[in-house]
Formats: C-alpha cells, structure tokens, sequence
C-alpha cells in the first residue's frame, strides 16, 4: 500500500515530465516557424547572383579567386540552386517549389553545377 507522500512524488513526476514534453513541443513549434519564416524572406526576393554576391560580402582572401571564377562560369539559375540549397540550407523540394520545377531537376542541376565547379577548380591547380 503507498502512502501520500509516494503518491504525491508519482504524481509529482508525471507532472514535471508533462510540462518537459509541452515544453520541447512548444520550442519545436517555435523552431519550425522561424524556419519557415526564415525560407519565406529568402524566397521572396532572391537576386540573379546571390552566390557571387555572398562569397564577395564574405572577408576578403577567404575565398580563392578560383572558386570565384569557377562559379562565374555557372548559369545564373545554377548560381540560384547553389545558393539556395547550399548557403541557405533549404530543401532541395522548396527550391523546386519556388522555381517551379521538380525535386528531381533542383538534384540534377545542384549535382551537375557541384561537379563542374569541382572541374573547374582542379583543371585550374593543375595549371597553376
């Protein structure tokens, strides 16, 4: 037979470990919406070269001019997919969403642009 006082520290518990679940949830909601807002700012207004222009706001010296060159040579909607899936970390299906393509072309294209930079930039320490 338990006595109140056992009880009461059950009870105790199961309310601490309830208030530790809302909790977490209530932060993983917070999360999720400054992601979501987060995507929106990026996607409502991105330029022709965000890439280019990310790595020229970055300290200069940081970045090679090599890989500068290697990304000018990228089409402008390659620049796009890049920067948005790379620098902006966003999903590969919202990418596609807002360029109104499929998951399938974002993979294609981000895959085809990463391995003509990698080109790009050996072809370019090999003749140094």
């Amino acid at each position: 037979m338990m006595t109140d006082a056992e009880r009461m520290k059950i009870i105790e518990r199961r309310f601490i470990k309830f208030l530790l679940l809302t909790i977490r949830g209530l932060k993983l909601d917070y999360y999720n919406k400054q992601a979501r807002r987060h995507q929106k700012e990026i996607l409502a207004d991105p330029s022709d070269h965000l890439l280019l222009e990310t790595i020229d706001n970055r300290a200069s010296g940081e970045i090679d001019d090599t890989v500068k060159e290697a990304l000018s040579l990228l089409s402008q909607r390659e620049q796009t997919i890049l920067y948005l899936t790379v620098v902006c970390d966003l999903t590969e299906i919202t990418v596609a969403r807002h360029l109104d393509s499929s998951q399938q072309y974002v993979n294609k294209t981000k895959n085809k642009a990463l391995s003509r930079l990698r080109e790009s930039i050996i072809r370019e320490a090999i003749h140094k």
